[in-house]
């Protein structure tokens, strides 16, 4: 309700370069008030704090989403740490963008690098993006190199693969010659063995 009025507030007064302060905490039983000290500190009105519980494995979270709907040119958003934005590099990286686009000064505590104002600052929020993207890069292909290592692994050493196995069927081998030698068609053959012709031809495809 608080923030509403903000928002009431800033379109009869035309409030410029108001800064806000954005907290977050993975679930309900986790403590803000550690947060909401420092941003008080910071000379934050607490109404001007929005306060989330939810994970920040996305960007879907209420009061982050409408702050964002809040916020103006010129104004600033102070984090506590990089990690209250978000979890995952790309989102992070796009936010980022997002507040520059839109001319939306952000402010976190534990990077001091970032808190530069004006010209310096935007450059400085440049190179952050970049780096952000470089580094959900370099993640994307760590986790691919990790995935071939392990199927190159499973190919050399198929007792160390992890991965599902298919269930030997009683008679199959018998069931399959049958077919083969037309003697049974595919759909008498998996009524026999108990299964659907997806799961025979997917077998047959690994035979």
């Amino acid at each position: 309700m608080q923030q509403r009025g903000t928002l009431i507030i800033r379109e009869v007064y035309k409030v410029m370069n108001k800064v806000f302060g954005y907290c977050r905490v993975s679930n309900k039983e986790q403590q803000i008030s550690r947060q909401i000290k420092i941003l008080k500190e910071e000379g934050i009105d607490e109404r001007d704090i929005f306060i989330d519980k939810l994970s920040g494995k996305d960007m879907n979270r209420d009061q982050y989403q409408l702050l964002k709907k809040i916020v103006r040119k010129d104004d600033t958003i102070v984090f506590t740490e990089c990690d209250r934005l978000g979890r995952n590099m790309d989102d992070i990286k796009r936010e980022l963008e997002w507040f520059k686009n839109n001319d939306v000064n952000i402010k976190i505590l534990d990077l001091s690098i970032l808190n530069s104002s004006g010209l310096e600052g935007k450059l400085i929020q440049s190179i952050l993006i970049e780096l952000y993207s470089y580094l959900a890069e370099k993640e994307r292909l760590k986790i691919k190199s990790r995935q071939r290592q392990g199927i190159d692994i499973a190919k050399k050493d198929p007792s160390k693969y992890k991965g599902r196995v298919l269930k030997k069927l009683d008679g199959f081998d018998e069931i399959k010659v049958l077919i083969d030698s037309k003697q049974i068609s595919v759909s008498e053959g998996c009524r026999r063995l108990g299964i659907n012709n997806s799961t025979y031809y997917r077998r047959i495809k690994n035979y």
